[in-house]
């Protein structure tokens, strides 16, 4: 059930005055008992001492029959009970006749000493048929059972220079009770009705002017909520609900003003959207043209890659090639020269794309035609860079990257030349070493008439030969840290046992540790060469 911000205001009003009426009725209670032990007292302390003033001499005169007629016109005027007692406690009079001669009870009743100065106010009343006394201030705890209490005055009486005896004046506050109850159902009547009329006028007053302007407001958002921008709100007031309307009005004609622009603009991006649904569709097709190529490249690039390797005698290869892309810039290939000889290159173009690739294709095919008329390396990658020169000379960032080798089985010779490529690794099982295969030279196609250094040293059974691309040494994992060249000088020293297969199955496997899940950056290849150990 929602509530409403009148009654809401009547809630907390109620809560007010009630907590209000209460604190109240208990301050006006308190009040009047305050005043009316002050008035007992007073009036109490003053018969006691007409009582002291009739004794001139002798204490023992209060049990005279002239005091007697003297205390019982008192009495008429002064209706209350009045006892009168020796230090002893022996009761000398009693207005009532019923206690004379007997003795007080001197825990209790004599409350009077031998150096009293003044009288002392008390309240008694009776608790399981005995007397009980208590301070006046706790009158407020008996009022529901005034009829048993009494307040009771204690003076001392003066005779021959010293205290003589003790007055006990007492009066009964049976009729206190209900003139508090009376006085406190009076205040709680006129505080209702204090809360009934101011509840009536907060309601009047807070339903006219919040409610109903808020109500209006929820009514005019609704229309706004179904584009109706039309009505206003007109408070004819000068506090902050007027305020809120004038603002009210201002968010609307702005609203108003926003929502038009926003239909043309949108009638606008509708038909953009056509077009550009159009255009869209036109690229999508060339995308598909585009990946389609893409891919025919790629199966292309992949038949100019070695799919067979030659059989050589004393010999055993492997080889392991990944691209990034469709289509990569890294090469390949081995060249069976006889029964005996090897011929084997790696290469890697600078850049990527379709350029690297159209690059990586041409260069491939030049090694395959001149390696069976030219039988030096040195000699083919002259050949080959004069030819790439001749094309792509003035574009400086297009070149190649290559390691030509010649690996004779039968004369254990190997002839190799660099042009600016990574060194590949020779790794010596029998002793253990490894050793980097250098030799100077530019990169193929970056400048003319360019002379390769050509080597040729003796090789060993069992050694390995590791060619590779940078896409390697340079691979990162997820912190960019780089596998490098010493780590893969440790897995070749690491295996030495291990086959050309087996070998590169360590290196790819660990690589693809290494890296984890961070892509790759770089076209990778690797070839292993290895040469038989002697058999007979």
């Amino acid at each position: 059930m929602r509530l409403g911000i009148a009654t809401k205001a009547i809630i907390v009003l109620l809560a007010v005055i009630a907590a209000a009426t209460a604190a109240c009725a208990l301050f006006t209670q308190n009040a009047m008992l305050d005043h009316y032990l002050r008035v007992r007292n007073d009036h109490l302390a003053s018969v006691a001492s007409a009582v002291d003033e009739l004794i001139s001499s002798d204490i023992k005169e209060a049990s005279t029959p002239d005091f007697s007629r003297m205390i019982d016109i008192l009495s008429l005027r002064n209706p209350e009970r009045i006892i009168i007692s020796d230090m002893k406690g022996l009761i000398l009079f009693d207005s009532r006749r019923t206690r004379t001669g007997s003795n007080l009870d001197l825990d209790e009743e004599m409350r009077i000493k031998s150096d009293s100065d003044a009288g002392i106010l008390l309240l008694r009343t009776s608790e399981n048929l005995k007397a009980v006394y208590l301070r006046p201030k706790q009158v407020f705890r008996l009022l529901d059972s005034s009829e048993d209490v009494s307040l009771v005055y204690y003076a001392p009486i003066r005779a021959n220079g010293g205290i003589a005896g003790q007055a006990m004046v007492s009066e009964s506050v049976a009729k206190l009770g209900p003139i508090i109850r009376l006085t406190r159902n009076r205040l709680i009547v006129f505080m209702s009705t204090l809360f009934i009329v101011m509840g009536a006028t907060v309601f009047f007053l807070v339903n006219k002017s919040v409610a109903a302007p808020i109500l209006k407001l929820a009514d005019l958002t609704k229309r706004i909520a179904r584009k109706d921008f039309q009505e206003r709100v007109d408070f004819r007031t000068s506090d902050e609900i007027s305020y809120l309307g004038r603002s009210f009005n201002t968010m609307v004609y702005n609203l108003e003003k926003m929502v038009r622009e926003i239909e043309e603009q949108n009638e606008g991006l509708i038909h953009l959207s056509g077009e550009l649904e159009l255009r869209n569709e036109e690229l999508n097709k060339k995308q598909r043209l585009i990946e389609y190529d893409l891919r025919l490249a790629h199966r292309v690039q992949q038949e100019l890659l070695p799919q067979t390797y030659p059989r050589i005698e004393g010999v055993l290869i492997s080889a392991a090639n990944f691209q990034v892309g469709e289509i990569g810039g890294d090469c390949f290939d081995f060249y069976k020269l006889d029964d005996y000889r090897l011929g084997a290159f790696i290469g890697d173009v600078s850049g990527k794309g379709i350029a690297a690739a159209l690059v990586m294709a041409m260069s491939t095919i030049l090694f395959s035609q001149l390696k069976d008329r030219l039988d030096e390396p040195s000699v083919i990658l002259g050949r080959v860079n004069e030819i790439m020169y001749r094309h792509f000379g003035s574009q400086h960032s297009i070149y190649l990257t290559c390691f030509f080798l010649i690996l004779d089985s039968r004369n254990m010779k190997l002839s190799y030349s660099c042009a600016g490529h990574t060194p590949p690794l020779l790794f010596r099982p029998s002793t253990g070493e490894i050793f980097n295969l250098e030799a100077e030279g530019f990169g193929l196609g970056m400048f003319n008439n360019v002379a390769y250094e050509q080597k040729t040293i003796d090789v060993m059974h069992g050694d390995k030969i590791i060619l590779y691309t940078d896409g390697v040494t340079d691979c990162r994992d997820s912190e960019g840290q780089m596998f490098g060249h010493e780590r893969l000088v440790e897995m070749v020293t690491m295996n030495p046992d291990s086959n050309t297969y087996r070998l590169t199955h360590f290196i790819v496997e660990e690589l693809g540790e290494f890296a984890g899940a961070a892509a790759r950056q770089d076209d990778l290849t690797l070839l292993i060469l290895e040469l038989e150990n002697d058999k007979k």
